[in-house]
């Protein structure tokens, strides 16, 4: 008989993790491929933003507030990353409630 799967705070934390990873890889090899894009990642709030230009699937913040709470600081921070990133544009941020 199987185990049963069992989803936790643990499992989306490592899932999180690695989506980071893989963002922070992507933006490390857009900026040595197109060194003029802009493209950066920098840890924030436990997590990672990651830019890879304007309307990229890539450009997100990802594992954000998966570590605790996410406060101004982190937010106001992250902002600005985008607004040198991409100063005309604008930019939404998607929010996932999870229980600390």
């Amino acid at each position: 008989m199987r185990s049963p799967f069992i989803a936790d705070i643990q499992l989306a934390r490592r899932l999180e993790a690695t989506d980071g990873w893989v963002g922070i890889l992507a933006a490390q090899i857009h900026a040595q491929l197109h060194p003029d894009s802009g493209a950066v990642a920098e840890a924030i709030a436990g997590g990672d933003a990651v830019y890879t230009g304007v309307g990229s699937p890539l450009t997100q913040a990802i594992g954000v507030g998966m570590k605790g709470p996410v406060g101004d600081p982190n937010w106001s921070s992250f902002k600005r990353s985008l607004k040198c990133a991409a100063p005309q544009r604008r930019s939404n941020s998607v929010l996932m409630p999870i229980p600390h």
